[in-house]
């Protein structure tokens, strides 16, 4: 087992997992400490909640899934940033995407008397939009759907239909946090953006749909939650 250099090579990845886990088990039958940390539109005052609520988790298949996808594609991550503070920098857009994430949800959900979220969710999202941007080609797939497609385009329908969903009733009794899924991805794609602005220019139609599906489509459903009658 060759674990000194994967370690070395994907610090973000395997410390942020660590961090999961040792929360998770850490609030095993302790749901006072659960309750502290995540997030919760009754306690607006205490920040905090804003990045907390990513280490708690609603049960060891939410941590599993939230865990395996850093796994599968952290370490990619990092070795498409610039060297040697590619840890760093996924580390800023990760907890940066846990922030919007949390931020997001309390701004489409401010009708709801209580809201709560938690889970790493939001980072884990912003993390993939902002590999997708950087790595188009990328093919990924889900469960359900055994065939991989392109990541730019993957990412496109998952924001498009995460939006719709965010209107519709029955997702809402899921419980899945569609909103934080969105804000986290908008995150991610304004810091790849940001650091990379010249690949739009190489690759408009593409990127241009990933933007519009997972940045542009949820803002317009947001502006018309905030100023609907």
């Amino acid at each position: 087992m060759r674990l000194g250099p994967i370690w070395i090579d994907s610090p973000f990845t395997y410390l942020h997992i660590g961090l999961l886990v040792l929360v998770f088990i850490a609030a095993m039958g302790n749901p006072n400490m659960i309750g502290n940390l995540l997030l919760d539109s009754r306690y607006r005052k205490q920040r905090y909640r804003l990045f907390t609520h990513a280490l708690v988790h609603n049960g060891p298949m939410h941590l599993l899934f939230n865990g395996l996808t850093l796994y599968f594609f952290g370490p990619t991550l990092e070795s498409l940033l610039p060297q040697p503070f590619g840890a760093l920098a996924a580390s800023l857009v990760f907890w940066t995407a846990v922030l919007g994430a949390g931020q997001y949800s309390l701004l489409f959900r401010r009708d709801r008397p209580v809201y709560l979220a938690l889970g790493a969710s939001g980072g884990v999202v912003g993390c993939i939009y902002f590999l997708l941007f950087l790595a188009p080609d990328l093919r990924l797939s889900l469960l359900f759907l055994p065939v991989a497609i392109p990541g730019w385009l993957f990412g496109t329908l998952f924001g498009l239909v995460s939006t719709g969903l965010m209107f519709s009733k029955k997702a809402e009794l899921a419980r899945v946090s569609h909103e934080g899924h969105l804000g986290g991805a908008a995150v991610g794609l304004l810091w790849a953006l940001l650091l990379n602005s010249h690949a739009l220019s190489q690759d408009p139609i593409r990127l241009g749909l990933l933007i519009v599906g997972a940045l542009v489509a949820p803002l317009l459903a947001l502006i018309y939650k905030l100023y609907r009658r």
